[in-house]
């Protein structure tokens, strides 16, 4: 029953791969639209935390149970800014709150935040209390730099591509997959309200290798290989691609499911996000503009 519906998928996804390439277009088209929307309603295509415009993260170890997203109002209320995220601690293999962080777009001192956060949490002792800042300057500066190293990673994709294919349109076409992967993620990440963090540059670094590297695999089927039909060599990158995508999801999922801590909570979202638009830019963009490619000059 499975492999029967299988062979139909197969022989609808050969017959009519033009018509799906309109899938992968939409999506870019769609989160292309929140992108620029957040632009011109904040100044910025995506929402960065503090570490990345500059603020406030505070700590605080606690066993005292409190809602959120309650938290979460009680913060902008006593401090007077909209821009406040909060994330729970708990304990590893439990849901037992060890504590919460804070990022506030503020920048006031110890003694203020201090008296401000005992008219939350009760008792507060000092000890218990961690607070970092993080100046605008030294944010922008370092977000600079994040976009320096993206720029230059898909640079360097580009060479690696054409030095392998010799090919222009072959590189253009792995170049876009990866840009349009990574454009539907950081589109994703402003409607669930993810905001883009340092942590974010090394999961988007991960996913443009992990992509470069299914679509060169897709790629170097088509053109490269002789061995069998077209129909059978997209078929056995197809299954290659699968399988490496469900391994890549279980160790990522268990990741989320099973760590606490934010920053490999935040990576292992991201990376859930890259692998799954990955697929539909892999195997339906890139494998539509290398067939057509194929179809006009020759298998």
């Amino acid at each position: 029953m499975i492999r029967k519906g299988f062979e139909k998928f197969w022989s609808y996804y050969m017959a009519n791969y033009k018509k799906l390439m309109i899938i992968p277009l939409i999506l870019v088209i769609v989160f292309g639209a929140v992108l620029l929307n957040n632009k011109i309603k904040t100044g910025e295509f995506i929402d960065k935390d503090v570490s990345l415009k500059g603020g406030t993260t505070i700590t605080v170890t606690t066993n005292e149970s409190m809602d959120p997203h309650l938290l979460e109002s009680k913060l902008k209320q006593v401090f007077g800014t909209d821009d406040v995220t909060v994330r729970v601690l708990t304990e590893p293999f439990s849901n037992r709150v060890v504590g919460y962080s804070m990022q506030l777009d503020i920048n006031e001192n110890k003694t203020m935040i201090m008296n401000k956060l005992s008219s939350i949490f009760h008792p507060l002792p000092e000890e218990d209390v961690s607070i970092g800042y993080q100046g605008p300057s030294l944010a922008k500066t370092f977000f600079h730099e994040i976009v320096y190293i993206l720029m230059f990673s898909f640079l360097l994709v580009s060479l690696v591509s054409y030095y392998y294919f010799r090919n222009i349109f072959a590189t253009f076409a792995i170049i876009i997959s990866v840009v349009g992967d990574i454009i539907c993620i950081l589109g994703l990440m402003n409607l669930l309200g993810i905001k883009f963090t340092t942590a974010t540059i090394g999961a988007l670094l991960m996913i443009v290798g992990y992509s470069t590297d299914s679509n060169i695999l897709l790629s170097t089927n088509i053109l490269k290989r002789r061995e069998g039909s077209l129909s059978y060599r997209i078929r056995k990158a197809l299954k290659t691609e699968l399988t490496q995508d469900l391994s890549s999801y279980t160790v990522y999922f268990t990741m989320l499911a099973l760590s606490n801590v934010a920053i490999i909570q935040h990576i292992a979202t991201i990376l859930i996000m890259g692998i799954f638009f990955d697929e539909i830019f892999t195997l339906i963009w890139n494998n539509g503009l290398q067939r057509l490619w194929v179809e006009k000059h020759g298998d």
